[in-house]
């Protein structure tokens, strides 16, 4: 399973899939969460109008993906959009769907930041019932 933001790391995130499982007949599930905005932020009205604008960017990436690394490969591939917190959803989806691994991608953002903001990709690592391997754009 293909965990991906919008960030430029997905595209590193589907060549690592494409040459770890290269050879073999797999379905890769390319799975998205749509973060639900709570507290101050979240204006009535104005949520829905975001989840909406990220659900149809994260199916344009989905089929970008798709198209530019699996169809010609003849690899079968679902997408999943679903919304929730996204360390959770990954390792539930991962879980209930009975995937062998995780792929997901970091941004490398550092101790500091990560200790503020959090980190998806270290909350998975540590909840994940399914191994997780995490790509890094490397300087």
């Amino acid at each position: 399973m293909l965990a991906l933001d919008d960030s430029a790391y997905s595209d590193l995130v589907a060549q690592f899939a494409l040459k770890l499982l290269a050879g073999r007949e797999f379905t890769l599930y390319m799975l998205s969460v749509l973060e639900t905005l709570a507290g101050p932020q979240a204006e009535p009205g104005l949520e829905k109008e975001v989840q909406e604008a990220d659900r149809e960017r994260f199916k344009a990436l989905h089929s970008r993906l798709e198209q530019s690394f699996f169809a010609s490969q003849g690899q079968k591939t679902e997408s999943l959009i679903i919304e929730g917190r996204p360390a959770r959803v990954i390792c539930d989806q991962a879980k209930s769907l009975g995937v062998d691994l995780v792929i997901m991608g970091t941004r490398g953002r550092g101790k500091l930041q990560s200790a503020i903001l959090g980190s998806v990709s270290e909350d998975v690592i540590h909840n994940s019932q399914v191994p997780v391997t995490v790509v890094r754009r490397v300087q």
